[in-house]
């Protein structure tokens, strides 16, 4: 059995890639409070709160740009200003990333077909008794269980399986890095999409990830299916991840540049040509563009508040954080874990604040951009 990571054609990225961030464009930008804006006289009771107020930032909002990216023979697109654009393998193996060195976590990539990984350890247990028995070398031998198959399991260990032999060895061949943030993973929720190939499932994944103190929200579709023998291959494994007070604004850029994507058309002929068997399936794809696009659409804009709110939850825990208002302000803080129960005790350093904890159900508070303010510290 040869055993491998490609892609089925680039005709297959480019629609993959258009679908999964179609729906995503659809988001809305949380809503920020940035306050009346009026001056406040000196001595006046509220010119502390205006003092603290100027301490306090949000986010500095980041612009994307795009520019003409050329992979000469191959494929060329409008990407992200400043972006570095990768390519490995070539015809079926094609596969393709593009991401910012500065900040790996902004990354935009596709993967066609990744297998074939183990989705019984039963199995693993028996192919690698029989290699240590004597048998003939397994290439897949290491790769993981992902249990039970379905896109949460799959999207949980992706990064194992880029770390096998085999994903090493793909990636490394064509000098391709490894997408960035999926050794520290939480997934958020699966919804099952309409199949793009019969008799397989497909999901789309929404997901948090955490590299070097920063976390990043991610969208995934995952299309696989099982063989006979206790292995399964993953197909369109497609998405992107941003970080999180980035997401929301990078989406419609994001989605120019994906649909800049043109394959050079002398290259997809010799592409088909090479894998002639594969054409009906591409015809079929092509059909259901719209009615996927659509399934996608339909599950963003009516999103459960729930998912948002445990987005900026788990984002909290895992990076140390919690959330604070202020009362008098309505305005939301990120500040250390433990902060509140200190502030509890010493209300009195922190004169004219009114800080409590955020409701656990309030989706305007939750889904407003947090400032950070250097007086609000454990003293």
């Amino acid at each position: 059995m040869k055993c491998y990571l490609s892609a089925k054609s680039s005709a297959i990225i480019a629609f993959v890639l258009i679908s999964a961030l179609t729906f995503a464009s659809c988001t809305k930008t949380a809503a920020v409070n940035t306050g009346s804006g009026n001056a406040v006289p000196s001595g006046s009771p509220g010119a502390d709160t205006a003092k603290r107020q100027s301490q306090s930032a949000l986010p500095v909002k980041r612009e994307l740009t795009l520019e003409k990216h050329e992979q000469a023979g191959v494929f060329t697109m409008q990407k992200p200003k400043g972006w570095s654009v990768y390519k490995a393998g070539e015809y079926n193996t094609l596969a393709f990333m593009a991401r910012d060195e500065k900040e790996p976590l902004r990354q935009i990539f596709c993967f066609s077909e990744i297998g074939p990984f183990y989705i019984s350890e039963q199995q693993k247990k028996l192919e690698q008794n029989y290699v240590s028995s004597g048998g003939y070398p397994i290439q897949w031998l290491d790769m993981p269980v992902v249990a039970p198959l379905n896109g949460t399991s799959f999207m949980r260990k992706f990064n194992d399986i880029l770390t096998t032999k085999i994903g090493k060895g793909f990636l490394s061949l064509y000098g391709m890095p490894k997408p960035e943030g999926f050794d520290r993973i939480s997934v958020c929720s699966e919804h099952k999409l309409p199949d793009y190939f019969n008799g397989m499932g497909t999901a789309l994944v929404r997901t948090l990830h955490f590299s070097n103190g920063k976390a990043a929200e991610g969208l995934f579709v995952v299309s696989g299916v099982p063989d006979a023998y206790g292995h399964a291959y993953a197909f369109m494994v497609t998405g992107i991840t941003m970080p999180k007070d980035e997401f929301s604004d990078a989406l419609p850029v994001l989605l120019k540049a994906v649909e800049s994507f043109t394959i050079d058309q002398e290259y997809l002929k010799k592409g088909m040509q090479a894998i002639a068997e594969n054409g009906e399936m591409l015809m079929k794809i092509s059909k259901t563009l719209s009615q996927t696009s659509d399934s996608m659409i339909d599950y963003w804009n009516n999103r459960s508040k729930s998912e948002d709110i445990w987005s900026q939850k788990e984002s909290d825990k895992n990076l140390g954080l919690e959330r604070v208002y202020d009362e008098n302000t309505g305005e939301v803080y990120h500040v250390q874990n433990g902060f509140y129960d200190y502030y509890q005790t010493h209300e009195e350093q922190y004169s004219g604040r009114r800080l409590q904890l955020l409701p656990s159900d309030d989706y305007n508070l939750w889904t407003s951009v947090p400032r950070t303010d250097n007086s609000l510290v454990i003293r």
